[in-house]
């Protein structure tokens, strides 16, 4: 098995760097990034903001973020604390005069999959797309299984990401909010592969160029 990476993005606090560029940037506003964003665009909680860029970069590095047309392109994304800061925010609105205040716009983003749809519906995504929860290894879970869909022939194309909004948790160390997405090609669409191949899945990681990665952060450069 032979992976091609086209493209791929990672965001942490007020940082980011795609696949390609080699280069750490001072992440500006995130609706600065794209020419188009969708309608919902200002009512995205943190999670779906950081989960759609970092998605929308690596596209877009990989050539495939200007779609008109739907593509067998699939979607894994992992999480450890998920949309739980969100659902805080939902439900301090439902505690006075019996839910009558509850807000519709925060409850649209109860849920982890909400970026998933946001994300293929903007950008014409139509394989496999859902959410696993991340055990701590920063997104190879679903790295993991976009690789085992695109072996068994499943899509053409996968999407691996890793997002991260973390709760304000009381007097706890607070935990740095991010999100990191590769795009994932049995075979790259022009005559290169990019700067990364995956080569397989090995017993502590994933084999790349040679090197065992165990985390997608390892794609980028620090």
């Amino acid at each position: 098995m032979q992976i091609c990476i086209t493209g791929g993005a990672w965001i942490i606090g007020s940082a980011y760097s795609t696949l390609h560029s080699g280069a750490l940037q001072k992440l500006p506003e995130i609706d600065t990034l794209f020419p188009h964003l969708p309608a919902r665009f200002g009512r995205f909680d943190d999670f779906t903001k950081l989960g759609f860029a970092a998605i929308g970069l690596a596209l877009n590095e990989s050539g495939w973020a200007n779609l008109t047309q739907p593509e067998d392109t699939g979607l894994i994304i992992s999480t450890q604390y998920g949309v739980m800061q969100t659902d805080f925010s939902y439900y301090a609105t439902t505690i006075e005069q019996d839910a009558l205040l509850s807000s519709p716009n925060l409850f649209s983003y109860t849920l982890p999959v909400t970026v998933i749809g946001e994300c293929a519906s903007f950008f014409h995504l139509t394989g496999p797309t859902f959410c696993i929860g991340d055990d701590g290894r920063s997104g190879m879970q679903a790295l993991e299984i976009a690789l085992l869909l695109l072996q068994q022939r499943q899509t053409q194309r996968m999407i691996a990401a890793w997002i991260e909004a973390p709760p304000e948790l009381g007097n706890s160390e607070p935990k740095r909010a991010g999100a990191a997405a590769v795009v994932l090609e049995q075979k790259a669409h022009d005559t290169a592969c990019g700067k990364r191949t995956i080569q397989g899945i090995a017993k502590d990681g994933i084999v790349s160029n040679g090197e065992t990665v165990t985390s997608l952060f390892a794609f980028f450069p620090h």
